[in-house]
């Protein structure tokens, strides 16, 4: 009787055996091809699952022979079923679709070179090589050194009023944009850096080209473009602080927090940073403080992103130079002695970006934006610059002028929309999109204190007040065409 029940056992024990499999395989990334680790893999039909270790790989014994269905999942990507079949291989490639799309992916970036195909020189920095150049200071001045590139600072400790020059060419031609967006004021083609203090840690990666006629969107440049992608989203939730202390009493805090997928679709990404700092030249301290917020949600075929960044600042100015001689004396100096010769200003961006993979090979892009700066600046006027009461809208007294100090305030409404439509065809990619951008200013400046002022001059009197209106539609079509592996022509 023993003798019959051992060998039943052995025929329920060989016969699955006889009709099963083990299988093996690796889980991939589809859009790089690296290995994806920690993913689950589950035979629904014999309820039986794996994980993938660090190189990608599983193992899943007692698989049914012949054919049968898998799924794969992991966080940032799409779940995936395949159906396979043992009849002919027993190892398999499963390849898995990432739901963050890269940040170029999510923003406009028509005016990208790809190495492949560059007509200009240019230069890309990865966040990790920022990093290693970022402590907190604008961020001209950590990318500082690159080639062709020179960078100066009204403080002398690489915060506040920056400036930037490219073969030569100052920074009103200098084109630059931020997530595609226009960064240069449209009325002076200015890059007021100093709005966008503690940016740096924000930044994805940068390309700095090298050259004229390389931008489609923005300003016309006749020294180059330095393109500005902020940073992706985390795959998970994080949280961090950081402290640093510097030379000239220099001091910044920031907190970085990220909540990683959210229902598998959502995800958000804030920083708030504080920077003081003393500056190297007497009274050109610095006190900003900043905010970045992002929020995304990924679809299978869409992801909108919306960022928000800005913050308030305040520095004592020392844009005034000095002689050589005064510099041999006291390297230090700031003729600008006033103790609130000061500027003070609020520039917030609003950025809505959404993309749409209509199909494999077409692509739609939007981008809406704001932007609402307002402040003053303090300026003193000595009596010895010569200004007459003319200057200033009042009558003469019939006495000296004596010294002034007026606050210049400025008020900015931008907006915009850049749509963009890629349809690729074989080996032609075609790009097909426009810019709106609608400006309007309003600059007035008040009389806060004379040391001599006529009878009745009233408190604050307005000296001078205008606006500024400026309307900017543009469009372009662009065709790169891949004529040869390693020969391409394009056209716009």
């Amino acid at each position: 009787m023993r003798s019959i029940v051992l060998v039943l056992l052995a025929l329920c024990l060989l016969v699955p055996a006889a009709f099963a499999v083990t299988i093996s395989g690796t889980v991939v990334d589809l859009s790089t091809g690296n290995p994806v680790a920690n993913a689950s893999v589950w035979v629904k039909t014999i309820n039986s699952a794996a994980t993938t270790d660090s190189d990608g790989t599983f193992t899943i014994v007692f698989v049914p022979n012949g054919r049968f269905e898998i799924s794969v999942s992991h966080v940032g990507y799409w779940s995936e079923t395949f159906t396979l079949s043992t009849e002919q291989k027993t190892n398999f490639r499963l390849e898995i679709r990432p739901k963050m799309y890269r940040s170029e992916g999510v923003t406009l970036s028509i005016d990208r070179v790809q190495r492949e195909s560059a007509t200009v020189p240019f230069t890309n920095v990865s966040a990790e090589e920022l990093s290693e150049r970022y402590y907190g200071q604008d961020l001209p001045v950590a990318l500082e050194g690159l080639p062709s590139m020179t960078t100066t600072t009204d403080a002398g400790s690489g915060l506040g009023y920056s400036y930037l020059n490219m073969r030569g060419f100052d920074f009103k031609r200098i084109s630059v944009l931020l997530n595609g967006v226009m960064l240069n004021d449209p009325e002076d083609f200015y890059v007021y850096w100093v709005d966008l203090a503690d940016f740096g840690a924000n930044v994805g990666d940068v390309q700095v080209q090298r050259g004229a006629g390389s931008a489609l969107l923005g300003l016309p440049s006749a020294g180059g473009t330095i393109d500005v992608q902020t940073q992706t989203y985390s795959d998970k939730p994080a949280i961090s602080a950081e402290y640093g202390l510097g030379s000239y009493n220099t001091q910044r805090g920031s907190v970085h927090l990220a909540s990683g997928p959210i229902q598998d679709r959502y995800f958000m990404d804030a920083r708030f940073s504080r920077i003081t700092s003393d500056g190297y030249r007497d009274q050109s301290w610095s006190d900003y403080f900043s905010y970045y917020l992002s929020a995304a949600r990924v679809d299978e075929n869409m992801t909108t992103r919306l960022v928000l960044f800005g913050g308030p600042i305040k520095n004592h100015m020392a844009y005034y130079g000095v002689s050589r001689e005064q510099l041999a004396q006291d390297r230090e100096q700031n003729p600008l002695t006033y103790e609130d010769e000061t500027d003070n200003y609020y520039q917030p961006h609003y950025q809505l970006h959404n993309t749409w993979d209509i199909a494999d090979n077409l692509r739609l892009q939007n981008t809406l934006y704001y932007i609402r700066g307002e402040g003053f600046f303090n300026v003193s006027y000595p009596s010895w610059w010569g200004y007459g009461w003319d200057s200033w809208g009042l009558e003469d007294p019939g006495v000296a002028i004596g010294d002034m100090v007026a606050r210049q305030h400025v008020e900015n409404h931008q907006g915009g929309w850049q749509p963009r439509l890629t349809w690729k065809l074989n080996d032609h990619t075609l790009d097909i999109g426009g810019q709106y951008i609608s400006h309007r200013s309003r600059h007035y400046g008040e009389l806060i204190w004379g040391a001599v002022l006529p009878d009745g001059t009233e408190p604050n009197h307005v000296w001078c007040d205008y606006e500024g209106r400026k309307r900017i539609i543009s469009g372009y079509v662009q065709d790169r065409w891949k004529v040869t592996p390693r020969l391409y022509l394009n056209g716009a």
